[in-house]
């Protein structure tokens, strides 16, 4: 087989250059880019669907905030259920909880991380909880930031007391 044959070609069809000017060939109508007939292939039969372009009627709507509203995923895991396994997590790398062999393990800085993410998560959610949620995140956020200055300063205070080897 020659070269060319095996390959695949790459065909640009956005409808505006790099410097913002529209394509030769790109008719623009009710707002959507359409490639002229005469310059368009047809489409390959093995493009994933994903790579296909969505109608523009099928955005999401705008709150009057500027941030799209999502819609509600379709799925068992409930938001505080997943902040609950979250502390869960946390509570392992500070060596309270047993991990998953059965042995605890001490993870300081993994779980300033998981701690840090919470507290992310809460910023970043805080207008979409409603006042028992809030509460319920501002607490555990609190215990395990509690918690992890207890264990902090349990591991210094055992490193002080152990005779240099």
């Amino acid at each position: 087989m020659s070269e060319s044959s095996k390959g695949f070609k790459v065909i640009d069809r956005r409808a505006f250059t790099t410097e913002g000017e529209l394509r030769e060939g790109v008719v623009i109508e009710d707002d959507n880019p359409v490639t002229s007939p005469t310059t368009a292939e047809p489409p390959a039969q093995n493009v994933a669907p994903a790579m296909t372009q969505q109608p523009a009627t099928e955005t999401p709507s705008t709150k009057s905030h500027g941030q799209a509203e999502l819609p509600e995923p379709e799925t068992d895991i409930q938001f505080m259920g997943f902040i609950q396994s979250l502390a869960q997590q946390s509570l392992m790398q500070l060596g309270l909880i047993p991990g998953p062999g059965g042995h605890p393990m001490t993870d300081i800085d993994r779980a300033r991380d998981t701690i840090d993410i919470l507290a992310l998560i809460q910023y970043r959610s805080q207008d979409r909880l409603n006042d028992e949620e809030y509460e319920m995140f501002k607490g555990l956020l609190h215990e395990l930031r509690m918690t992890y200055i207890e264990v902090t300063k349990r591991i210094a205070q055992s490193a002080t007391e152990q005779p240099p080897q």
